[in-house]
């Protein structure tokens, strides 16, 4: 239902409650451009469950999703979101996103630990 990047977020706003709806978006809008997706993007074509990820050599942002995704997603809102990184699609099974109800951020794991020095340092003897 929602992904967000370090300066966008998708978000499905039609599948929260109304009465906190307006408080989500105001709070994702303080400092992130808001993609809106319809309960149809999110549900047949998994458009919430998209990762961005950064390039730990070049720095460089890329949004991963799934093939069945991309095709989710409008022009306006790949375009919108292809400010934000390289778009990377790839293929993922039928059986893990329309029978498990998985996709591309299910199948990435995310690290938001600090680089451990020592650990780098035992890499090069």
């Amino acid at each position: 239902m929602m992904s967000i990047g370090d300066r966008f977020a998708v978000v499905c706003l039609e599948s929260i409650h109304e009465k906190d709806r307006q408080r989500v978006l105001d709070e994702l809008k303080k400092d992130r451009e808001v993609i809106d997706i319809s309960l149809k993007q999110a549900e047949q074509f998994f458009c919430g469950n998209i990762l961005q990820l950064r390039s730990a050599n070049s720095g460089a942002s890329v949004i991963a999703m799934s093939a069945s995704c991309l095709q989710g997603f409008t022009e306006d809102q790949l375009q919108a979101l292809g400010n934000y990184g390289k778009i990377v699609p790839f293929p993922i099974s039928n059986t893990i996103e329309f029978v498990g109800g998985g996709s591309a951020r299910c199948m990435l794991g995310e690290i938001f630990l600090p680089k451990r020095l020592d650990f780098m340092s035992c890499e090069n003897h």
